[in-house]
């Protein structure tokens, strides 16, 4: 398959990614880090709480399928690919899995958001997801890159306040789903310049800018192609996240 995108180091491809990841060669890439869908409600679940400005419809949170479904194949064929590191974002729901198709499992870390939304239906603020970090021969073990096992960064916001997240004239967000560049930077700043990065789920293009800022290789798989094309344009610099 053509990247649709190719620069310095960097490959963008349009398509399913599964497709992608099975035309590569095992242990041809050394580290990933990509968000997988989650596992969502149905229909999307009123949000009852209200800003500054007055509702004129009801917000909801975001339905199944809207970005894609979870998949435990690609999980697995990331086993194969990745030679390294595999550092994988995951929701409660998918916690169990995950770690379950890590071969080995090597730890769990967590991403605390500070401004996390209060549960509709969960008895508790939402503001924990988890990273879970797998890999065959990883290129992190032996030294401490990070100072605590909780990453604590707001996620980006949408609205008449948005920060970092590309929105639409109206204010409403692009991607539903787009998580905080400075996480990733922190992520991926352990390893060294040249190492080869793949996000079969890249959306938006968070894991490509942070490759890109600290000289990594990546390539990045993405199936709605407007989600493709406001990553290229960027990495072209075309279009600046707020950082």
């Amino acid at each position: 398959m053509k990247p649709y995108y190719e620069k310095n180091g960097i490959s963008v491809f349009h398509g399913d990614c599964a497709e992608v990841l099975s035309a590569l060669e095992a242990d041809s890439v050394q580290v990933s880090l990509t968000d997988p869908p989650w596992e969502v409600s149905a229909t999307g679940i009123e949000i009852r709480g209200t800003g500054v400005a007055p509702r004129k419809q009801a917000s909801r949170s975001i339905k199944a399928g809207t970005v894609g479904s979870w998949s435990s194949s690609v999980v697995e064929d990331l086993q194969r690919v990745v030679a390294n590191d595999l550092l994988i974002l995951a929701g409660y729901k998918e916690l169990g899995r995950t770690c379950e198709l890590q071969k080995p499992l090597r730890g769990v870390f967590g991403w605390h958001k500070p401004n996390g939304a209060p549960g509709m239906v969960y008895p508790a603020k939402l503001d924990l997801s988890f990273i879970v970090w797998g890999g065959k021969k990883s290129l992190l073990y032996g030294h401490q890159h990070w100072p605590s096992m909780v990453f604590s960064y707001s996620f980006p916001s949408a609205g008449c306040f948005a920060s970092e997240r590309f929105v639409d004239a109206s204010g409403k967000a692009i991607h539903p789903c787009q998580s905080p560049l400075a996480l990733y930077l922190e992520l991926l700043r352990p390893f060294a310049k040249g190492t080869t990065v793949i996000d079969p789920y890249m959306g938006t293009g968070t894991t490509l800018e942070a490759a890109k800022r600290l000289g990594l290789k990546c390539i990045g798989v993405e199936r709605e192609e407007r989600y493709v094309e406001i990553a290229v344009r960027r990495l072209a610099q075309e279009v600046l996240p707020f950082v």
